[in-house]
């Protein structure tokens, strides 16, 4: 029987395989026939790494990633991408314009994180095709840690496109600001969001009166019991990457829910940035009113404010909200919702309990804990 020719692949293969302990692959697209003879490197399996073989051609099968606190130029806080899940190829956005990778060294903890991560190698030209490039993170020094390597891509209007996989350690991917270009084309939309919603529209009765127009929006893991990683499984909510429209109604497993009023930890509510009411809700007599957004980090509260959101009360005991399109600099931002089981039937304004407790100054210290209070022992009911 006559053999049949065999080509090296142009994809990572794992190890074992090719009849040997380190198969090895060609690390570029083979050439095409005015090219001649070429030359390609000839990588082998990194363990850790599983590339996954290339269905259609990634520069207009890929995910927009739109991330400005990614920057180079941007520092002060700790997100690790391993927060994150990574599945496919992404392209580079700041604030919907073009930006890549660094090709050379950056400073220690810029990016917003403490391994920041540049490409240590050249962007490939288009006749390459897909490469590998090794990743370094910067500590003190600009290699010290090798991060496990990506696949990357030129592509035709002059943008890349990355395939991202899970670093360990503390590290982020970083942009690198001085490459940002005017967006010449974007061959696919921005995800409408990570998760399968549930969204309905109410009947609607009164064009005009949003609390009978309005989209249903019952997502369980806006509640801020529901973390953004717990136990490796990571629920990814970014709500800068959704096209809000209208007004919405929220729910929780069903339940009728509302946007809470006060700070939640950071990594609450199924993002990275927690989103709360920045002011009380309306009363009915109100109309639709106008409220900040915020977001903390760590044990800042208020750490993020984006654009305000309008609101208003409803006949029913609900709240329906007009949801704004987020600022891109607040990490993975994710609205709150929070069940209560009724509205307020009076002002507590003119119905509450009277706190009339010197010791509870801030000035007040007698440096004895044996006269600690706590608020824990207090029986508190209503406001």
């Amino acid at each position: 029987m006559e053999k049949m020719p065999r080509c090296l692949t142009e994809w990572c293969v794992s190890d074992r395989r090719c009849g040997s302990g380190n198969g090895l692959y060609l690390n570029g697209s083979h050439p095409q026939l005015e090219d001649g003879v070429v030359t390609r490197e000839v990588l082998g399996y990194h363990p850790g790494v599983a590339f996954d073989s290339i269905s259609s051609d990634p520069c207009s099968n890929y995910e927009s990633l739109d991330r400005p606190w990614r920057a180079t130029n941007e520092s002060g806080l700790y997100i690790c991408d391993d927060f994150f899940s990574w599945k496919g190829w992404y392209r580079l956005f700041y604030n919907g314009m073009d930006i890549r990778m660094p090709e050379s060294c950056v400073s220690p903890y810029s990016c917003n994180t403490v391994l920041s991560l540049w490409l240590n190698g050249p962007q490939p030209q288009i006749e390459d095709g897909v490469v590998t490039r090794e990743v370094c993170g910067v500590e003190s020094s600009c290699c010290d840690h090798i991060s496990l390597p990506i696949r990357v891509k030129a592509c035709p209007g002059n943008y890349y496109v990355y395939e991202f996989v899970k670093q360990s350690g503390c590290a982020s991917y970083c942009t690198d600001v001085s490459t940002i270009s005017p967006t010449a084309s974007i061959t696919t939309p921005a995800p409408v969001s990570t998760f399968d919603k549930t969204l309905l529209t109410a009947t609607n009765t009164d064009d005009d009166d949003p609390c009978y127009d309005y989209t249903i929006l019952d997502e369980q893991n806006r509640s801020p019991d529901d973390f953004f990683a717990v136990n490796n499984h990571i629920y990814g909510y970014d709500d800068t990457r959704i096209e809000w429209h209208g007004w919405y109604r929220l729910f929780i497993n069903g339940s009728s829910a509302q946007m809470p009023e006060w700070c939640f930890s950071y990594m609450s509510c199924g993002g990275f940035s927690s989103l709360w009411l920045g002011g009380s809700h309306p009363r009915l007599e109100y109309g639709v009113v106008s409220r900040d957004v915020y977001s903390s980090y760590y044990e800042f509260c208020s750490y993020y404010r984006s654009d305000p959101i309008q609101v208003k009360a409803c006949p029913g005991n609900y709240y329906v909200y007009k949801l704004a399109r987020l600022n891109r600099m607040i990490p993975a931002p994710a609205y709150c919702a929070v069940v209560v089981s009724s509205l307020p039937n009076v002002d507590p304004c003119y119905s509450y309990n009277s706190l009339d407790e010197p010791w509870r100054a801030d000035k007040t210290s007698t440096g004895d804990l044996s006269n600690s209070r706590c608020d824990s022992d207090v029986n508190w009911n209503g406001w």
